[in-house]
């Protein structure tokens, strides 16, 4: 449950530090050094394919983050919530502090359902990564050839890909780590799902879980529906909850769900929330 923690932090926080891992910010301040020596770049084809492949480093490097790793927030944080209420009481080495690991999971699940989109860190990266690559650009054969207007033009185009990346990184890789870590939240009648906290209150654990599924599969992420696959997760963990539990939140999810159906005038979406819906019944 630390390493939850701490990998939502090496995402949220520049100066973060895990061992010998840096931070996201970081990390992505060194994706400029892929880019091929600027001699080399004479015409336009080694151009777009040097800007294809330096956004997709953009994008590689922050799946090992956040989605697509084995150290990744998506892999570490569903593992965390998995083991946090299935560990029995007392099964635990003395030193574990058992009140401690399960409030830390509570707190990453809290931060983790409510984030939304990547910090201002991670903008000013892009942005200062979009600078360098307009100077890299000026310096090659290519750019040289153009006259101020086509490579200031040719510029902006580089940067408008760079700074691309992070609503690209927001609509996939953050629902696929959300998903996979609010949705380990399922039944399981063995779960001792009052999780006791250091302050010595006590979370509902069950209440939440009920409330973060219900959150995930009904509000909107900046404004817009959340991909289907990320709450398609929600779906199958909430359809694991006995009807007398799960049954309340998934008949409110299904009259929200059929009113995006009615709405949507795109038959591929209406046929996506239909199978959504499947698992709500």
């Amino acid at each position: 449950s630390a390493r939850f923690l701490r990998g939502i932090e090496l995402i949220m926080n520049p100066d973060a530090r895990a061992g010998t891992t840096e931070s996201l910010a970081k990390a992505l301040r060194r994706v400029i050094r892929t880019l091929p020596d600027a001699s080399r770049i004479s015409d336009k084809e080694k151009t777009e394919n040097a800007r294809e492949a330096l956004v997709a480093q953009i994008l590689g490097t922050s799946s090992i983050y956040i989605s697509s790793s084995a150290s990744s927030l998506a892999y570490i944080g569903s593992k965390a919530v998995l083991s946090a209420y299935v560990v029995r009481s007392g099964s635990l080495d003395k030193e574990w502090n058992e009140t401690e690991m399960r409030s830390r999971v509570v707190e990453g699940l809290m931060k983790i359902s409510a984030w939304e989109e990547l910090p201002a860190s991670i903008t000013s990266e892009l942005e200062n990564m979009a600078k360098a690559a307009q100077a890299w650009l000026a310096s090659t054969p290519y750019g040289e050839s153009l006259d101020a207007a086509a490579l200031t033009a040719l510029g902006e185009e580089w940067k408008k890909a760079i700074l691309g990346a992070k609503s690209k990184i927001e609509s996939t890789q953050l629902p696929r780590a959300r998903g996979r870590i609010v949705g380990a939240l399922q039944w399981n009648v063995k779960a001792p799902f009052h999780f006791s906290r250091t302050d010595a209150s006590t979370v509902d654990m069950e209440k939440t879980a009920l409330e973060l599924l219900e959150k995930g599969l009904t509000s909107p992420v900046l404004g817009k529906p959340r991909p289907v696959s990320e709450r398609m997760l929600y779906a199958q963990a909430l359809a694991g909850f006995p009807e007398d539990i799960g049954g309340p939140v998934r008949a409110r999810t299904r009259v929200k769900i059929d009113e995006e159906i009615a709405a949507a005038t795109d038959a591929a979406k209406r046929a996506e929330l239909r199978q959504l819906r499947i698992f709500l019944k």
